[in-house]
């Protein structure tokens, strides 16, 4: 099986490459921006190529007392606002309609194109609603990775981060009936070449990886489903053969891997379904969490606390520990492909 995250393999740096991250602005409706701009208030030494509205975005930053002041984009500069057209403005807060739906794809489509043309390397979307998008839109429009799924390969994979935990999801948005059917070597393979490459950016040592079994109590044997005695197991004596510099523990019983996660001193987890170790994660972390794609020419992040309607009329209780989160990947991820 191709490894594909190889780190002795790992696209080298060069001056025709540039690293600034590309941002979509997402909703404008919703928490995104808001909290980018909060975050690039405390942070004014920060660049980045924003895809909106310049004209949303400077009413936004004079709502919100922010002093925060980016020029419009131009090649020379190699940052700034793409500004595109909007039929709306800021009485859009909290206030979602299928105006904003189509902008937020439209900043999706054209930064993405940016991003494939310019080989830009690391891409920031802020969250969207889909249900929006594919209500204006494209009625299949399933969100940002499905949507880069489907335009790339089937093997993008999907990690989350709080800052201490890093997770991978074998399996993403399907129903828990098909979950079983997913779990193959080539997948568990995929799953934890990703997650060895982010902690290598991230720095997590020593480097620890649990994988989560499927069944209640793991199996207990093979008395509770077998997916731990046909696949699991055996995938991970391969894996202790086959990434030696790596301590891989599993399959661990899911109602209380956290505890032993702790116990395990391990900070890097597969989980086999979506909500699987997200939700222990979402009850300790959020709103402070990040998703990370590998396995595109970029990596791709987003904010996984979503578009947040609710707190969108009040700047001052949007919590940018996301976004900042997101910037502290992006130095790692700097720093990682300057010396490989």
């Amino acid at each position: 099986m191709k490894n594909l995250y190889d780190l002795d393999s790992i696209e080298k740096n060069s001056n025709d490459v540039s690293l600034i991250p590309v941002v979509s602005s997402g909703d404008l409706s919703g928490i995104g921006l808001i909290s980018l701009i909060k975050y690039l208030e405390k942070n004014r030494d920060k660049k980045v190529i924003l895809f909106t509205n310049k004209a949303f975005f400077d009413d936004l930053c004079c709502v919100m007392g922010s002093e925060v002041n980016i020029p419009l984009f131009d090649s020379t500069r190699g940052f700034g606002i793409v500004d595109l057209d909007s039929d709306f403005g800021i009485e859009v807060l909290g206030q979602p309609d299928e105006r904003v739906g189509r902008f937020s794809y439209q900043c999706f489509v054209e930064s993405l194109k940016f991003v494939e043309e310019k080989n830009y390397k690391f891409y920031l979307t802020l969250p969207i609603n889909k249900y929006l998008i594919s209500k204006s839109i494209d009625k299949k429009f399933l969100g940002h990775t499905a949507f880069l799924e489907e335009r790339y390969s089937k093997d993008v994979s999907m990690n989350f981060f709080d800052g201490f935990y890093l997770l991978n999801l074998l399996s993403h948005h399907i129903p828990l009936k098909e979950v079983s059917e997913k779990i193959t070597f080539e997948r568990l393979n995929l799953s934890l070449q990703s997650i060895i490459y982010l902690a290598n950016i991230l720095d997590i040592k020593p480097l620890r990886i649990a994988i989560s079994g499927l069944n209640p109590h793991a199996g207990e044997d093979g008395s509770i489903g077998n997916e731990e005695e046909l696949i699991i197991k055996p995938f991970i004596e391969y894996a202790r053969s086959s990434y030696s510099y790596a301590e891989i523990f599993g399959p661990l019983a899911p109602d209380s891997i956290y505890f032993n996660l702790k116990n395990l001193d391990v900070r890097c987890v597969i989980s086999l379904y979506h909500d699987q170790f997200l939700s222990i994660m979402k009850a300790f972390s959020f709103p402070r969490i990040i998703e990370i794609n590998t396995g595109l020419p970029f990596l791709r992040c987003t904010l996984a606390h979503g578009v947040g309607y609710s707190i969108a009329k009040n700047p001052q209780s949007v919590d940018e520990g996301a976004i900042k989160l997101v910037f502290d990947f992006y130095e790692k991820f700097t720093n990682f492909a300057n010396i490989t």
